[in-house]
């Protein structure tokens, strides 16, 4: 074969990159779609010898006439295509024979029932993952017994730590309950109870529920241990209702003996009021309505913790049983743990007071699901949470028996810690201070994060705002998780400055980042606005679109603005989830219709926005 021309390729890869800063201007294909595809493909042919140009011009040709057959190119535009690769064949020194052309020709023209997928690159499979700015948990900062069992579960059940170490942070925190408050500074009135919200992601295969089981379970067992004191309760409560009977009947009497002699009636004395129902001692509710969570919370001032398996079932539900709105508000007041009085929930003809509405949350949800509470109101509950998104989500294959005892051990010493008694015997909680140096550096991370925030996305911004109290309050719970391992360790008067680190490191080193890839920042805006339109086309199966019906139908936040929604399209472009399909609706000159069009795969595979 002859020595190659020094012909210039319309489809070289230096023609290519013109192409791409002027689409329609040099491409050998003019419709967008058709450029998009084969294109490139065409450029590969200045590098191929003879055999090898013509099987690949097999192969594009039989993709274009699938596209034909689709309705996407005409006859026309692949005649004068094929026109230009004869020429271009001659002027390398391939010509192409008769029965060369004659089998391009026929491959073409006989194309019409292969899959329309196979003209399609197969898009990336998560493409708007970055594993980069998902850190390991840092399971060095739980002190023994949590830390062996985590870590020695992990390594012999095949769960994730990430799970494992969700669940023990949970389980710690709804031991020791509203008893203990932490406070920067004594008499400021400054304090943050031990609540913390805690959400692991995973899909359906990730083994969330049996890793969050194990910390279910010694919390069942601490749950047992208060069954002598529910008795006690009980007996107790029994009699008072007892005696506040007998006063009400016989105040009755005396009302209906002065009322028979014409006489004001006599005033009821407090003895005579009705008591209260009962409410048992637990500490883990599932699936409660908001009136039984506030029926709880009225008589277990140490709060409880509510456990799902699948959280979007929880928030899904807002508004379910509360026709006149307001339980979504209640929930977020049971994030800080303060009192709150329920109108609707009433005891006799009085709204039930609640003196400390206190809820931890635990639970799994999978990736898609987080889309829908992100797109929900802007009032703080995502900023709530504090999320868990592993790089290795686990599976369930135990290899050796897993030992609580020690666990269960030390969350029954962080159960006994007990309230302190105020004004009229009313129980109030132990404020325990940050020391100094810990203090100091709280402030240190304030400062940051403020910064921090200014340039930070809406909810990141958020979630940062919170972030001192969420460090406070997990330095609580570490302080104490330390002193419960050991029974002759006297209580702790202060938040010491290891805990405070502990915590700094959780949030610096692994909870922001899980944050940003949550909310969509850990790539930038775009990545969170693609994966909500990957979710959209998949939950819809759209095929085809423009941007406009984004904007106004696919029913995200992220997708409402113009450019937002460009970028989330130039993001999916990019990952070969979509291809321009531009058009003029009959020939007609004038700006094009900015429609693209869907990767087949992407709805003939399993693939996943997350």
């Amino acid at each position: 074969m002859g020595a190659r021309s020094e012909m210039t390729s319309p489809f070289s890869t230096r023609a290519a990159s013109e192409r791409r800063k002027r689409p329609f201007a040099l491409a050998a294909f003019k419709s967008a779609l058709a450029a998009a595809l084969f294109n490139d493909r065409l450029a590969e042919l200045d590098m191929c010898q003879h055999d090898s140009f013509i099987e690949k011009l097999v192969g594009i040709f039989a993709d274009v006439g699938a596209l034909r057959a689709a309705g996407h190119i005409d006859d026309d535009e692949a005649n004068g295509v094929f026109a230009d690769v004869k020429k271009f064949a001659v002027g390398v020194n391939i010509p192409l024979s008769l029965s060369d052309e004659e089998r391009v020709l026929t491959t073409y023209q006989g194309s019409a029932d292969r899959p329309l997928e196979n003209a399609f690159p197969r898009p990336e499979e998560g493409p708007f993952r970055n594993d980069d700015f998902r850190p390991p948990f840092p399971v060095d900062v739980l002190p023994e017994p949590f830390w062996t069992f985590a870590h020695d579960t992990a390594l012999n059940s095949g769960l994730s730590l990430d799970y494992l170490c969700a669940g023990v942070l949970s389980a710690a925190a709804a031991a020791m309950g509203r008893a203990r408050v932490a406070t920067t500074v004594l008499g400021t009135g400054y304090e943050q109870p031990p609540i913390l919200w805690l959400a692991c992601i995973g899909t359906s295969a990730a083994a969330k529920t049996p890793a969050l089981g194990f910390s279910k379970k010694m919390l069942q067992a601490v749950e047992a241990s208060l069954a002598p004191d529910n008795e006690d309760r009980k007996l107790a409560w029994k009699s008072r209702k007892a005696a506040a009977d007998a006063a009400r009947k016989q105040y009755e009497e005396q009302v209906k003996r002065a009322v028979g002699e014409g006489l004001p009636p006599p005033m009821m004395t407090a003895d005579a009021l009705e008591v209260p129902p009962l409410v048992k001692e637990r500490i883990i509710i599932n699936d409660p309505t908001p009136e039984a969570v506030i029926q709880i919370c009225s008589g277990l001032p140490r709060g409880v913790l509510l456990f799902r398996d699948e959280l979007a079932g929880w928030w899904n539900a807002f508004g379910r049983y509360s026709q006149g709105g307001g339980e979504r508000e209640m929930w977020l007041e049971a994030h800080d743990g303060n009192s709150w009085s329920s109108e609707r929930v009433k005891f006799g003809n009085d709204p039930v007071e609640v003196p400390a509405l206190a809820v931890s949350i635990v639970g799994g949800t999978q990736p898609a699901k987080i889309r829908e509470l992100l797109s929900g109101p802007a009032d703080g509950l995502v900023e709530r949470f504090l999320w868990f998104w592993p790089k290795f989500e686990g599976t369930e294959t135990p290899t050796k028996p897993v030992l609580t005892g020690p666990c269960i051990g030390a969350l029954k010493r962080l159960r006994s810690l007990d309230f302190e008694r105020g004004e009229g015997d009313a129980l109030k909680p132990r404020v325990v201070p940050l020391t100094s140096q810990a203090l100091g550096l709280l402030s240190k991370f304030k400062a940051r994060a403020n910064e921090e925030a200014r340039f930070a996305d809406e909810q990141e911004a958020g979630a940062i705002g919170k972030a001192d109290k969420q460090v406070i309050r997990l330095a609580l719970v570490l302080e104490f998780m330390l002193w419960a391992a050991t029974d002759e360790a006297p209580e702790p008067k202060a938040i010491s400055e290891r805990s405070i680190k502990g915590a700094l490191i959780l949030w610096n080193d692994y909870f922001k980042h899980h944050l940003r890839l949550v909310v969509g920042t850990d790539g930038g805006r775009a990545i969170g606005a693609a994966r909500d339109l990957a979710q959209w086309i998949l939950d819809n199966e759209v095929a085809e679109f423009t941007r406009t019906q984004v904007c106004r139908n696919a029913g995200r936040k992220s997708l409402r603005a113009s450019k937002d929604a460009q970028a989330a399209i130039d993001e999916l472009i990019e990952a070969d989830w979509l291809f321009p399909n531009f058009s003029r609706s009959g020939g007609r000159k004038g700006r094009q219709k900015q429609e693209y069009i869907v990767n087949p795969h992407v709805h003939a595979g399993r693939f996943r926005a997350y």
